[in-house]
């Protein structure tokens, strides 16, 4: 819904569907890009978490 919501306006606002829809597809491949970088940086940082809890989820991603 979102990709096809930023090709229309895009669209609407370039009058080029082709462009729209190249606009659809970068942000679609930079909210991707700075969720997984998001995720990263959040997961390495151990603030509120104990020893035992980090052991564990190293231990359940193998």
């Amino acid at each position: 819904m979102g990709l096809a919501m930023m090709a229309l306006v895009g669209w609407l606002a370039t009058g080029s569907v082709a462009t729209g829809g190249v606009m659809a597809l970068v942000n679609t491949l930079i909210g991707l890009v700075m969720y997984v970088l998001y995720e990263r940086v959040w997961a390495s940082i151990s603030w509120g978490r104990d020893e035992t809890t980090r052991v564990n989820q190293r231990w359940s991603r193998r």
